[in-house]
């Protein structure tokens, strides 16, 4: 796993903060930011998070409930939602990064819970701290 695989995996597992998530982010190239939201996007459909936990994690994000990212989550369906989250300008893409984190978070934390409580052989949940 990458650097960013690993820590973005970290801050959905409580063994880093989001603001050390966003704090990272924000250091990052133009580039890499992309990347690094590419990478978010994709462990956000693969931890396949209901509306619900959507609904839930935007109650929580650490930015306004009606950034554009939040909205798009809000009245699109989960597919649609990304496709868009990856077309916004880079004027949004913090926006983006911070709130898909969140619904990241509370998904994979979801299945970590549920699907993978007695163990799992996926290798972002087995990170050594």
């Amino acid at each position: 796993m990458s650097e960013s695989e690993i820590l973005l995996n970290q801050i959905a597992q409580d063994k880093r903060t989001l603001e050390e998530g966003i704090e990272w982010f924000d250091n990052l190239s133009d580039e890499l930011q992309n990347s690094a939201l590419d990478n978010l996007l994709f462990f956000t459909m693969q931890a396949f998070p209901s509306q619900e936990s959507i609904d839930r994690a935007l109650q929580d994000i650490p930015t306004e409930e009606n950034t554009t990212p939040a909205v798009i989550y809000k009245k699109n369906t989960l597919t649609t939602a990304l496709q868009k989250i990856q077309k916004l300008p880079k004027t949004e893409r913090k926006n983006a990064f911070v709130v898909t984190l969140s619904i990241f978070r509370a998904a994979d934390t979801h299945r970590r819970e549920t699907h993978c409580k007695n163990g799992c052989q996926h290798e972002w949940h087995n990170l050594k701290d």
